[in-house]
């Protein structure tokens, strides 16, 4: 009798053990944007370089992750809510500090670009004003670094059409509906190069800003404990070059 007691024991502490680890182990819902190279839709499965980097990350912790590519605007209103857990690439504005537990390391700094039509000629020193008479194509609820933004915000840039995504942008650009369409410089290029449109579109200026890009995690659903254990994966994974190897698989060294 007194082994049988034990042995129920023995199976419900064992059923108590792997309910805590299915609990730690509770799937994780991260939303992003279509942003080539660094997040796309291939064949159905998210990829591309944050994505690998963010997925070997939570796979270095045993964390399970979902991952779903939506409209940055409600990208962003899931994470605000609590509906989703976690974001990437998400630029650090004000704003967004009120809601989103920004990690510390920087995933990627992206230099934002201005594309112009090839036929179109537009002139530009590198101030904004100077082109402040013309359209420019911009993605919902995406900032695009403190310059630009800040010149939305005075008034300076006032004309701007604003679509779902970046491949809309470059369209409406082909077919000169904007003027300007402004993007992360690689993912403008990549989208151009996926579409055959590298001919048609010039790089009005390949940086007005270098603006870093993060993962922030929904403040509303408290993920600060695994925001750290990601900054700290992750600097392991700058350290033994596994973020290097995966950078020079899409663009090389």
């Amino acid at each position: 009798m007194a082994l049988l007691v034990k042995s129920n024991l023995l199976i419900w502490m064992v059923v108590l053990c792997l309910a805590t680890l299915n609990a730690s182990a509770k799937t994780l819902q991260l939303v992003t944007l279509d942003y080539p190279p660094y997040i796309y839709n291939n064949n159905g499965k998210v990829d591309g370089i944050a994505t690998r980097v963010v997925e070997e990350v939570f796979r270095r912790l045993n964390q399970p992750i979902e991952i779903q590519i939506l409209p940055w605007a409600r990208s962003i209103h899931y994470l605000k809510t609590g509906k989703a857990d976690a974001i990437y690439t998400i630029f650090k504005t004000p704003e967004r500090l009120a809601f989103a537990d920004y990690s510390q390391l920087v995933l990627f700094d992206q230099n934002i670009a201005l594309f112009t039509n090839a036929n179109q000629d537009i002139a530009f020193n590198g101030e904004l004003k100077e082109l402040s008479e013309y359209i420019f194509c911009v993605e919902i609820g995406v900032s695009y670094g403190k310059i630009f933004d800040e010149a939305v915000k005075s008034g300076l840039i006032t004309k701007m059409t604003e679509t779902r995504s970046a491949r809309q942008c470059m369209n409406l650009l082909l077919r000169k509906r904007v003027d300007i369409w402004i993007n992360n410089h690689f993912g403008g290029l990549a989208i151009a190069k996926s579409e055959s449109a590298l001919p048609y579109i010039h790089t009005l200026a390949s940086s007005i800003q270098s603006t870093p890009s993060y993962i922030a995690f929904s403040k509303i659903n408290q993920h600060q404990k695994i925001r750290d254990q990601f900054d700290r994966v992750f600097q392991e994974m700058i350290k033994d070059g596994t973020y290097d190897n995966i950078v020079a698989e899409f663009i090389g060294n």
